[in-house]
């Protein structure tokens, strides 16, 4: 897009405010990975991988480095599919309906949307510490883990990502930083 994805405004509202804002009307509080400064709300915490702009695997390892809790679920969405946190709930349900299964992610049209997933705590740090190192992983490297046990789910829509402005627009007025 030439600009920094998350600072593109539609509707006058940021690519990451709506993300934010998804995530947290579905009950969640988000982490925000990005080696920018996004100048966030100063309740929403923002971490980094080291170096910066390391690929979406050093990305994911630095939110979970973040984490000081080892239990539960961790959330993955992409801020170029901002209303993708919609399909989170879903997901969600499938791990709690489904003890052995590692990591619910969307599949859309057939497709896997690696960036959009919801993890087992401890599944997810397994397989990062599979990794010699995560830097320049694909998210989909994440899904091909040995005896990770992932289910698809059938998604919407809302997972769409966003990649050229004039598919912004499809979700309204647009205006690039």
């Amino acid at each position: 897009m030439g600009s920094d994805k998350a600072q593109v405004r539609v509707n006058d509202e940021r690519l990451i405010d709506m993300c934010i804002r998804e995530v947290q009307t579905i009950g969640y509080e988000p982490i925000v990975v990005s080696g920018a400064d996004l100048t966030l709300p100063h309740h929403i915490r923002q971490v980094s991988e080291y170096p910066a702009f390391g690929g979406p695997v050093a990305g994911i390892a630095a939110g979970v480095d973040s984490l000081s809790c080892a239990s539960g679920y961790i959330g993955i969405v992409a801020v170029d599919a901002p209303l993708s946190p919609k399909e989170c709930p879903q997901l969600v349900s499938v791990l709690n309906n489904n003890p052995d299964v590692d990591v619910a992610y969307g599949l859309y049209k057939g497709h896997i949307q690696p960036l959009l997933t919801i993890w087992r705590n401890a599944a997810l740090r397994r397989c990062l510490a599979a990794f010699d190192s995560p830097r320049d992983q694909a998210a989909k490297a994440l899904l091909r883990t040995p005896s990770l046990c992932s289910l698809g789910v059938p998604v919407g829509i809302a997972t769409r990502d966003y990649d050229t402005p004039a598919e912004l627009q499809e979700l309204g007025s647009i205006s690039l930083q």
